[in-house]
């Protein structure tokens, strides 16, 4: 770059970089008369440093939820499966099933459980407030969703019951073996 003036021309030297403490200046005077030389001068100059020109830029970020892992639903397949003293309608769940069922309700809301009850082949007692097998396994059934309602904090709608008395048994027979294994509920995820 330079500077031309009547009498003399400017020159200064600049590159994109820094060049450390010093810059070269050359000066050179033409007067139409015969050219003198002219000694070239170094001058110390102090650096200045300049901001760069900045651009304030917002910048909204964009946070996707990670999606929740995929789940497996068993669909119609049996998730849970308990056994009865003879007449008895309460039973023992463990707490596994109950995270498990509470699990499965959270992640597919348009789904439910079925809980199926199921009597042995024996007629109740006349000492046991049921008439039938049927009634006996529906009062199973329906002690096992109060429980499940109670213990999963999910409505009592999320419960259906249905009873077989003992038209499905699950092992033919009449041992006490056969009947212990008829006397049961089982327990469905269905959507």
């Amino acid at each position: 770059a330079g500077l031309r003036f009547f009498v003399f021309e400017v020159d200064y030297a600049f590159k994109g970089h820094s060049l450390g403490n010093t810059h070269r200046v050359s000066l050179t005077v033409d007067l139409n008369e015969p050219k003198k030389e002219i000694e070239e001068i170094s001058v110390p100059v102090e650096t200045v440093a300049v901001a760069p020109e900045t651009t304030k830029v917002e910048v909204e970020e964009i946070v996707e939820p990670e999606p929740e892992p995929e789940i497996s639903l068993p669909l119609d397949e049996r998730i849970g499966i308990f056994h009865f003293e003879t007449a008895a309608v309460e039973c023992d769940i463990p707490d596994t099933l109950v995270e498990t069922i509470k699990n499965f309700l959270s992640h597919c809301p348009e789904c439910f459980i079925e809980i199926q009850g199921h009597a042995d082949d024996r007629k109740p007692k006349p000492t046991v407030p049921f008439k039938d097998n049927l009634e006996l396994s529906i009062a199973r059934a329906e002690w096992v969703k109060g429980y499940l309602t109670n213990k999963t904090g999910f409505p009592a709608d999320c419960f259906h019951t249905r009873g077989f008395g003992d038209t499905k048994p699950a092992m033919p027979g009449k041992t006490g073996e056969a009947r212990a294994k008829n006397r049961r509920v089982e327990i469905y995820l269905k959507k």
